[in-house]
């Protein structure tokens, strides 16, 4: 019998095959005439990571808004997987009406027709019956976006009347409701061998029933500069100089009525969601953790009504690959509140602020010194605040307007609210029912509640060196800012707080003048 030893072979990576065999010694009789394979061992194998999965919070987004102002929220984006998620996020707006659109004739009289040169010879019938009458369609076209770009249109239109027409859609470029017979007549005419959109010449065997048809010629451009108008017209006549060829179709009162498929692009021109402050925006999340966005709301000078758009996400997550995430925006009317208020952290003591400055210099563009934010409370509870406005700018002389929805009517208190300074509230509820109202913090002690406000030179501003948001100036305040001076930090940030971009000791003489006086948040 042989004793047993260890051995161990390298085997490279993929995927094998082991087996063991053993060859009998013929000439050997003795012992067990066997071998014995123990304790075989494998290296540990290490599992496949789990590819990236990724998830959103919220799914959706829905902000009303009223014209001038803005909001703000946040999108976060987690990597449940065990490989790095890179994403990328896109605003993609998506326009009301979708391509291809069909578009009929509004059902009235003279939206279809004939006319000969002297008189309107049908209200809905559509003939082209030589020697002296020619029709027309007008087409209601305001589903269609203005400044859509028209790709093509195709005619729908039901023959009910044919005896070996050669025919013709022209342009029509005035109103056919409006127009008087002889240039109506006429200006169906006017491209009867140029310029038309169709030109057929049939045969014997031309029946009745659907026609369908691509517009040719200038037929494009003339919808797409027409959608303004709300309004696309076309003629149709027939080149036969005798009474005995013609064609005719149904018009909008007939069994058939007519109608055009357009198919367009539209690209909307607004711009009223950013992610991280602008169209597209990427980013890598490591496993376990999530990554955040943030989404901006801007109703600007958008007219009054509903905006869709997706954030869509695309990312190496092979199960998701795309997702999209619904934003919708309606812009509504309601009260718009003229304010005026100082800022301490920026007054410089003639009557204006100085602006806001970061790393690289101002931080806002324009007459802008920085940004507040307007809160509603109820006079009931002053606890409980029923709107918030995303960001207010704040000029240079004190000037800032807030919409608020015209949800929110009655009277309410008026919160100011500003990254390093002390929350200030309007002295008593102020009522909104719609219109311009103002308010003007600056002009008396007793504007604030608890005439919590600094009087510098007969100026009423607002106290400044909050920069915890905690309604007091104190010793954390004092900590955050001393902190901050050690470490060196420069920027638009809430520990600066006098907003010249620097944080040192020119904050802490502000805030220890504030805390010393025991300066504190006034509420009802």
């Amino acid at each position: 019998m042989v004793g047993g030893s260890e051995v161990s072979y390298p085997v490279t990576s993929g995927l094998h095959t082991f087996k063991w065999s053993y060859a009998k010694d013929g000439n050997a009789i003795g012992g067990l005439d066997r071998v014995y394979v123990d304790n075989i061992l494998f290296p540990p194998i290490t599992p496949i990571p789990d590819p990236p999965d990724i998830a959103t919070t919220p799914t959706m987004f829905t902000k009303s808004l009223t014209i001038n102002t803005s909001a703000s929220d946040q999108l976060f984006v987690t990597n449940n997987g065990e490989l790095p998620l890179d994403y990328t996020a896109e605003v993609v707006y998506v326009a009301s009406n979708k391509s291809p659109a069909n578009v009929y004739p509004l059902n009235a009289s003279y939206n279809t027709g004939s006319a000969t040169v002297s008189a309107k010879t049908q209200t809905s019938l559509v003939k082209g019956y030589p020697t002296t009458e020619a029709g027309w369609m007008k087409f209601d076209v305001t589903g269609i976006p203005d400044g859509a770009t028209i790709n093509a249109v195709e005619f729908h239109g039901y023959v009910n009347a044919a005896n070996y027409p050669y025919w013709n859609i022209n342009p029509v470029t005035n109103d056919p409701v409006t127009a008087t017979p002889s240039v109506l007549y006429n200006d169906i005419m006017a491209e009867s061998s140029s310029g038309y959109y169709l030109y057929r010449s049939e045969t014997s065997t031309y029946t009745t029933g659907w026609k369908v048809h691509t517009l040719g010629g200038n037929a494009n451009a003339n919808l797409q500069a027409a959608l303004t108008q709300n309004w696309f017209a076309i003629g149709i006549m027939d080149r036969d100089n005798s009474s005995a060829y013609y064609i005719g179709f149904d018009g909008w009162s007939q069994t058939n009525k007519p109608y055009l498929i357009v198919t367009y692009t539209y690209v909307p021109p607004y711009t009223w969601l950013t992610v991280n402050g602008t169209n597209t925006t990427s980013g890598t999340v490591q496993p376990g953790t999530d990554q955040q966005i943030s989404v901006g709301f801007e109703a600007g000078a958008l007219a009054l009504g509903t905006y869709t758009a997706n954030i869509k996400i695309t990312s190496n997550d092979p199960v998701k690959p795309q997702l999209l995430i619904p934003c919708t925006l309606a812009v509504t009317t309601g009260t718009t509140v003229n304010l005026t208020v100082m800022l301490e952290s920026l007054y410089n003591g003639a009557g204006e602020m100085r602006k806001a400055q970061d790393a690289a210099g101002n931080h806002f563009t324009g007459n802008t010194a920085d940004q507040i934010s307007v809160e509603l409370h109820d006079p009931a509870n002053y606890n409980s605040i029923v709107y918030t406005s995303g960001s207010v700018n704040l000029s240079t002389t004190g000037a800032a307007t807030v919409s608020i929805p015209v949800t929110y009517s009655g009277s309410y208190y008026l919160t100011i609210k500003h990254r390093n300074s002390i929350e200030t509230i309007t002295a008593a509820p102020v009522t909104l029912n719609g219109g311009t109202i103002s308010y003007n913090f600056c002009s008396s002690a007793n504007q604030a509640f608890g005439s919590n406000l600094l009087n510098i030179n007969g100026v009423f501003i607002i106290y400044g060196a909050d920069c915890n948001q905690d309604g007091t100036t104190d010793a954390l305040d004092m900590i955050e800012v001393g902190n901050a001076k050690a470490a060196g930090v420069t920027g638009y940030t809430t520990t600066d707080l006098n907003g010249d971009g620097l944080v040192n000791d020119s904050d802490l003489i502000l805030l220890q003048n504030n805390a010393s006086s025991f300066v504190m948040c006034k509420k009802p």
